[in-house]
């Protein structure tokens, strides 16, 4: 669906899961600096823990934390699949070959767990919060890669739809 309306809040999370050390300093991070809404166990600044549909609640945003509990070939959750499902930005780190089934020009793809990756990633939320044109058109963008022709959801062994109904865009404890 075609997004025209441009959120004005800046970044949220649903993470629960505190597993994955890069991901809760990422989360801290962004937290401290007044850039992210926490509504998981992870870094939570508002009020606790958010019942509703998380999906919903990601549209009154530009960007969203979904880095993945860990990073290994071909495995993808439903993280990045949720928010793409909201028409945001989604803020991705986990599988490595995460190209091969989503195209990297609609997210943002951190490469890495180094400070660097971290500044990458923010200075690019920040650019693209500055420019609501350049926002839309990175939103705008196919979900899928191009040349994908063999691609298809059936060959990631995945069913998106399954997936996002199954978690109804709540928040569950391993997340």
């Amino acid at each position: 669906f075609p997004v025209t309306i441009v959120p004005q809040k800046f970044a949220c999370c649903f993470i629960s899961n505190p597993l994955n050390e890069f991901r809760n300093k990422v989360v801290s991070c962004l937290v401290q600096l007044g850039y992210l809404d926490s509504y998981g166990l992870i870094g939570n600044n508002t009020g606790g823990r958010y019942e509703g549909n998380s999906i919903e609640k990601m549209r009154e945003y530009r960007f969203c934390i979904c880095f993945e509990n860990a990073a290994h070939e071909a495995y993808v959750s439903e993280k990045l699949p949720n928010v793409l499902k909201a028409g945001i930005v989604p803020v991705y780190w986990g599988c490595p070959n995460i190209g091969k089934y989503f195209n990297k020009e609609r997210f943002i793809c951190v490469e890495g767990t180094n400070d660097d990756a971290v500044c990458l990633m923010i200075t690019e939320m920040i650019n693209l919060y500055a420019n609501a044109e350049k926002w839309l058109e990175k939103v705008s963008k196919p979900i899928f890669p191009k040349g994908g022709s063999s691609l298809s959801l059936e060959s990631m062994g995945v069913d998106l739809a399954a997936i996002i109904d199954r978690h109804d865009g709540r928040p569950t404890s391993t997340r």
